[in-house]
């Protein structure tokens, strides 16, 4: 036997029961690591080819797998397939090229081929399933989306108008995790697809998802709910104005009289109507358009009469004249002038939101004097914008503020917050006295070990005693192993008293140290 291989047969022999089986579970344990290591290493690595699959998809893929001999792995329930790492991208583009994917089913390319003898009705029915698959494929392109589906109903052309009925949509969404969709996103949606169809108007598109809810609801009120829309609009437009001059009100008064001294509540009447107003004003002076002069001259002799020209009753500016030979002659002048009158028009549009009347009440804690109200009502003027011809309204009034519930809320939370420090500080104390327990029984095992005195080396003895030795090894022997069990039997009773009762650790570890 090699002088080495005899050495470590020689400390081997030298070592306790104890150690030996220490030496042995440790390397046992090397063993074992070292061989899940190196399988861990040399295994194949496997990644994701689908998630969340339905299982009717997962069967087929898994099919399609088992074919081409391809190993795989399911988890998360089935929903998910997993692949070798070099195979992942071929695989997957296999698998979506074949049309296994539930969702991946033919659009328009359903026409590449067509066969021959196909009736119309035929046709119309994979024009529709070309044309849902066209939608969906469009609508999964929405960063929340995850997966949808979209039915249509197209209604055939009929040639009576009242059997004539407008196409529709259903659509249903199964959204990524923690997403929601924006009445705009279900908007667009229901345009995109109210656009791909011919007939079909938005409002005969419904949108839902998987968890029941109705998604396309109140993006486009129907006949008698709008008028609920809108006042619930101008409602939340009239709170919101209300609200931010409070806020402002307060802030600037709080700054004054300090915080929560004031307490500010304003009521806006706001006129939401829209009006038109068209006024139109003429000059009292006008200017002339237009001018017509037409004269006339007639000479008669011998007394005859002249004819009447025009009317007579217009003739201011006709003049007859006779002469002593009995002849006549008249001269006419006739003026006809249009005046045109200077005219103003304007047309005036008050849009809705008009602020017909503000009231304003401010409530100050504590006593006020009437200095201190008149300046604070000074302010509230000015912050809000006071009209009196408006009927604007502004009171301000002083009364004692209840704290008490304020009072009682803060010494709770005091409590509970006093309550919380002090467990925390229970928990600290206890795991420093755990750890210090746990080091303490270290100590002690370790004191005892070293303590422990090793065997007497062996002695050559006369003959005669020879039949003593082994009584007085044996005694020795049943001593150590003894005593070894007093040590076993100590330390489960330092473990479980230290799991149950730490507080009683410190003083068994005192009594053990006062023993040795």
């Amino acid at each position: 036997m090699p002088s080495w291989l005899a050495g470590i047969r020689s400390w081997w022999a030298s070592l306790p029961a104890s150690q030996r089986t220490k030496l042995v579970v440790a390397a046992a344990g090397v063993v074992a690591g070292l061989l899940l290591a190196v399988q861990w290493v040399g295994r194949e690595k496997f990644v994701p080819l689908f998630t969340n699959l339905e299982m009717r998809e997962a069967a087929e893929v898994v099919t399609r797998l088992k074919e081409e001999k391809v190993p795989y792995r399911l988890v998360a329930d089935g929903t998910t397939i997993l692949v070798p790492e070099d195979k992942v991208y071929d695989l997957r583009l296999e698998v979506a090229g074949s049309g296994l994917l539930a969702g991946s089913g033919v659009g328009f390319e359903l026409f590449d081929k067509t066969p021959l003898g196909m009736t119309e009705a035929q046709w119309h029915v994979n024009y529709q399933r070309a044309l849902q698959e066209e939608l969906r494929r469009t609508i999964v392109q929405y960063d929340e989306v995850e997966q949808a589906r979209v039915h249509l109903v197209i209604p055939q052309p009929s040639v009576f108008v009242e059997e004539a009925r407008p196409a529709s949509a259903a659509v249903l969404l199964r959204l990524k995790p923690m997403a929601n969709l924006i009445p705009e996103q279900v908007k667009s949606i229901m345009y995109l697809v109210a656009s791909s169809v011919e007939g079909m108007r938005p409002e005969d598109v419904r949108v839902v998802d998987t968890r029941g809810r109705v998604l396309s609801e109140g993006v486009f009120p129907e006949e008698g709910e709008g008028l609920t829309v809108a006042a619930g609009k101008q409602e939340e437009l009239k709170r919101s104005f209300e609200q931010s001059l409070e806020r402002r009100i307060q802030s600037k008064l709080e700054t004054i009289l300090g915080p929560g001294n004031v307490v500010v509540m304003v009521t806006a009447d706001v006129d939401f109507s829209r009006r038109e107003v068209t006024r139109l004003e003429y000059d009292d002076t006008g200017s002339v358009r237009s001018e017509q002069v037409v004269q006339e001259q007639a000479t008669s002799s011998g007394g005859a009469a002249l004819p009447p020209v025009g009317d007579v009753n217009r003739q201011p500016e006709t003049y007859l004249q006779f002469s002593p030979g009995g002849e006549a002659s008249y001269n006419r002048t006739q003026t006809t002038r249009n005046y045109e009158l200077g005219k103003t028009e304007e047309k005036i549009v008050y849009a809705p939101g008009r602020l017909q009347r503000l009231a304003t009440a401010v409530v100050v804690n504590g006593p006020l004097d009437g200095g201190t109200q008149e300046q604070i009502q000074n302010i509230v003027a000015a912050a809000t914008g006071y009209n009196a011809q408006r009927g604007d309204q502004i009171a301000v009034m002083s009364m004692a503020f209840d704290r008490s519930y304020q009072a009682q809320m803060e010494e709770e939370m005091a409590k509970a917050e006093q309550e919380a420090r002090r467990r925390q500080q229970l928990e600290q104390y206890l795991r420093l006295g755990v750890l210090g327990a746990v080091v303490l029984v270290g100590l002690v095992v370790l004191l005892r070990l070293a303590r422990r005195r090793p065997a007497p080396p062996a002695v050559e003895l006369a003959p005669a005693l020879e039949p003593t030795v082994p009584v007085k090894v044996e005694r020795e022997v049943e001593e150590r192993l003894a005593a070894e069990r007093e040590t076993r039997s100590k330390l489960e009773r330092a473990r479980e008293i230290v799991q149950r009762r730490p507080e009683e650790a410190v003083q068994l570890i005192k009594a053990w140290l006062g023993e040795d």
